[in-house]
């Protein structure tokens, strides 16, 4: 993927999580997360839980993606698996796949990707699922 898809993934899952953006076409574009307090120590808090987050990258970074975006899968049920088999061989591969409320039943169709590393194999994978409810 070029830089600009990168970026645009990252807008979308960031605004999937509940992020607002100031300056979303940067690469160091700043977030808001709805529902955060307001405060007037934003700087002192640029990343962190705080309000006020930088450069969320998702596709680079597999720690903020487990911080932000499973959090939101688990939430709906989606249980997320990663694996090294893909196609072709030594790929890291995400599967998606959603379950009924006792885990018993798969509820909707899997999804699989397969990409370069396993954040950006995860990033793709959640973008998918986003497209298929939006639907």
């Amino acid at each position: 993927m070029d830089k600009e898809a990168l970026m645009e993934l990252n807008r979308k899952l960031a605004e999937w999580v509940g992020f607002t953006s100031y300056n979303p076409d940067s690469e160091w574009s700043m977030w808001t997360l709805r529902g955060a307090p307001d405060s007037k120590t934003l700087i002192q808090k640029i990343i962190g839980r705080g309000c006020l987050y930088r450069g969320l990258n998702f596709t680079h970074s597999l720690d903020a993606c487990v911080e932000w975006l499973v959090p939101k899968l688990l939430e709906n049920k989606w249980k997320v698996r990663l694996s090294w088999s893909g196609n072709p061989p030594g790929k890291p591969a995400v599967h998606l796949s959603c379950w009924d409320a006792k885990y018993t039943k798969q509820t909707r169709p899997q999804i699989s990707i397969v990409a370069e590393t396993p954040s950006l194999a995860l990033c793709k994978a959640i973008e998918k699922l986003i497209k298929r409810l939006s639907v």
